[in-house]
């Protein structure tokens, strides 16, 4: 994957500027972006079939798929700064704090990422606000579950594939938009409605390099952050660890090596960078978007969930981002007790930090919320057998 190289802006010119994020702002995914070009426009699969048949679906890539796409999928080298050691110790740390880092993601990440106003537009502009908020939360959870499984990473594991998939949706999703062609928008479906959106190009490329890598901080600067809050205290080499295990993870999701951050201290100059660029920003799409999540717990979590879920968002996202995406404080008694609890948990997670037991640390909605993911009618979604079993996870389906 050495093309990728060869096609970005230097880094050397300066580390994470105005200039140099604004030209990664320009920049797609070209192997990713020359695959789904070759069959969209040659109409060797329609784009309805190539979202439910190559991307959305987890079974086995079938045998007579468009040339393009095999040669693209066959693609599953490492990249050469990848640690295999520091891989698995990241993906240890997910298996120490897995139900930890899955709230995080939830209840920080996701909620902190609507606050970037300019990637909620990606998600606006396809139409999965308020009809598959809940489907979002299920594919960004399984995905999670394959790249940080230990193992997921090598030739037997899902997370390579998994990682794969997401990146020619998001392939996908830049050629629909950039569609000059009227009859390919409207044979062009996501989900059974037309998919016909409105982009300026001052707006940049969807999905662009820098709006991946902001993704990827969520999922690793706003989880430390999010952890710490819960009263998880990773040493420094865990952290270090889970964030080249996230170098990797981007990678195989189509970021340029030029626009991965180094470390910890690297990822945290680019979040300061993007905050000043796009965090915390209030917008329509991030007020629905966020309203939409909440709303999806009570699916998820049926006797508490958009209660709990607005504690959760408020105290692991801050009150910066639940301001700014419409995520109210919980009325005055609640928002005590919540206070209370979180305050107890710390307590508790602090004691049992060298002994972490699920059950005991985080109550029940952490239990009840990978419950409602595995056992959802409407989706299939399934936790690796060695993660449930460390959990103590009886009664959740097995992979």
């Amino acid at each position: 994957m050495n093309a990728r190289q060869n096609v970005t802006p230097s880094a050397a010119v300066g580390r994470w500027t105005d200039s140099q994020l604004d030209a990664f702002r320009l920049i797609g995914d070209v192997e990713a972006d020359a695959a789904v070009a070759e069959v969209l426009q040659d109409r060797q699969l329609t784009a309805s079939a190539f979202f439910q048949w190559v991307v959305r679906n987890d079974a086995p890539l079938p045998a007579d798929m468009p040339a393009a796409i095999a040669h693209y999928f066959a693609e599953t080298e490492w990249p050469a700064f990848a640690d295999p050691e520091l891989v698995a110790a990241g993906q240890r740390v997910f298996t120490k704090w897995g139900p930890q880092i899955s709230l995080a993601l939830f209840c920080a990440s996701l909620p902190v990422g609507y606050s970037a106003n300019r990637i909620v537009r990606v998600l606006h502009s396809t139409g999965e606000l308020e009809t598959n908020a809940l489907r979002r939360v299920f594919e960004t959870a399984q995905l999670l579950f394959h790249v940080l499984d230990e193992g997921g990473l090598g030739p037997s594991g899902k997370g390579i594939r998994a990682a794969q998939r997401v990146r020619l949706m998001h392939a996908g999703v830049r050629h629909l938009i950039a569609a000059a062609d009227a009859d390919l928008a409207e044979q062009s479906r996501i989900d059974g409605r037309p998919f016909q959106p409105v982009w300026p190009q001052e707006w940049g490329r969807p999905i662009n390099q820098e709006d991946l890598t902001g993704t990827l901080l969520t999922f690793t600067v706003v989880v430390f952050d999010a952890l710490r809050k819960s009263g998880v205290q990773l040493s420094a080499d865990e952290r270090a660890a889970y964030m080249h295990t996230w170098r990797v993870i981007g990678h195989f999701m189509g970021i340029v090596d030029d626009m991965l951050p180094l470390d910890e201290a690297d990822a945290r100059k680019l979040w300061d960078a993007e905050e000043r660029r796009q965090l915390y920003r209030t917008s329509t799409e991030g007020h629905h978007m966020a309203a939409a999540l909440v709303g999806a717990f009570d699916e998820l979590v049926p006797e508490r969930g958009s209660f709990l879920a607005r504690g959760f968002v408020r105290y692991l996202s801050g009150a910066r981002a639940s301001d700014a995406i419409g995520v109210r404080r919980l009325p005055w008694g609640g928002h005590i007790a919540f206070a209370a609890y979180m305050r107890i948990n710390r307590l508790l997670v602090r004691e049992e930090q060298h002994h972490p037991h699920f059950l005991n640390v985080t109550g029940r909605f952490q239990r009840d919320l990978l419950y409602g993911l595995v056992n959802h009618k409407q989706a299939s979604f399934a936790i690796p057998d060695r993660l449930r079993d460390h959990w103590d996870l009886d009664g959740v389906a097995r992979d």
